[in-house]
């Protein structure tokens, strides 16, 4: 009987697990592919953020020749306090594993308004983790949660990149789009955190059930690590990956008010009283 029991089990578990390891979790997009060739465009233009103790924390993207776009919770830990003490690097595909091929961080900044998003736990979103705690550089009366819709970073480099390693960007359509980036969790599947991978599926929504003018939705399959990603259509970035939902995942959608948003980001040197970015500077050494 026992034999019979353990024999039942395994009949029902093990097609489940073999489910798993084969297609996304929570799209029905086929599962990312390592990509063995990371010299040529676009992978060679994918980069990924390091601590200064070697941790690869997430996904990122060149915009111009001295800015990168990633999302906002990637780089908020800097933003608590003496977190802002530490430095933080920037790799490419091409020489992720070669630490004498990277740029420092220079400064970061991030929308005012991300820290003060009241998140709403109703919607159809995966629950947030690690979320910011309030601390004596956020305004008074910041809340633990974040706005989803403003989860975005433009990260200033301390020297300027060469042009074929910057990514074109346009505005973003409906229809296919692929991600590259550097996931190490996809629903049960643990992968290679330093190997690059490539994801297809589409943009289904450019804007959020919840009227959120900045997000579209896409059911790409991506995992933990991907935040931060670029969404791509024929070879531009139209967007920045950000969240898993279910059914469908949510990227910051580019368009003509976020390249103004950019620009206004680069262009601020200081916190005001109405600033409309928090801008930090990190260490150089």
């Amino acid at each position: 009987m026992e034999e019979n029991n353990i024999l039942t089990f395994l009949a029902f578990i093990l097609p489940s697990l073999l489910y798993a390891q084969d297609r996304c979790f929570n799209t029905t997009s086929p599962f990312p592919k390592s990509v063995a060739d990371r010299t040529l465009p676009p992978y060679s233009q994918i980069g990924a953020f390091f601590q200064h103790d070697g941790t690869l924390t997430c996904s990122a993207f060149a915009f111009d020749s001295t800015h990168v776009l990633t999302a906002g919770h990637c780089v908020q830990r800097h933003f608590k306090e003496n977190h802002e003490k530490e430095i933080l690097e920037f790799h490419f595909a091409e020489s992720v594993k070669d630490t004498t091929k990277k740029w420092k961080v220079k400064s970061i900044a991030m929308p005012t308004t991300f820290f003060n998003g009241q998140y709403d736990l109703t919607q159809d979103l995966w629950p947030i983790q690690n979320l910011l705690n309030p601390t004596q550089r956020m305004p008074e009366g910041t809340v633990p949660f974040y706005d989803v819709g403003m989860d975005w970073a433009l990260v200033e480099l301390s020297t300027e990149l060469p042009l074929h390693l910057i990514l074109p960007h346009a505005s973003a359509e409906l229809g296919a789009s692929k991600v590259l980036g550097y996931p190490y969790l996809i629903g049960g599947t643990r992968l290679n955190h330093g190997n690059l991978y490539e994801s297809t599926g589409e943009i289904i929504q450019l804007k959020t059930r919840d009227h959120k003018d900045t997000l579209m939705e896409h059911n790409v399959c991506i995992g933990y690590g991907h935040s931060g990603s670029p969404i791509l259509q024929n070879g531009k970035t139209v967007g920045i990956n950000i969240l898993l939902g279910k059914g469908k995942n949510y990227a910051i959608r580019f368009d003509d008010t976020f390249f103004n948003l950019i620009r206004e980001a680069a262009a601020q040197e200081q916190e005001t009283l109405n600033s409309s970015f928090w801008k930090i500077q990190l260490p150089q050494e």
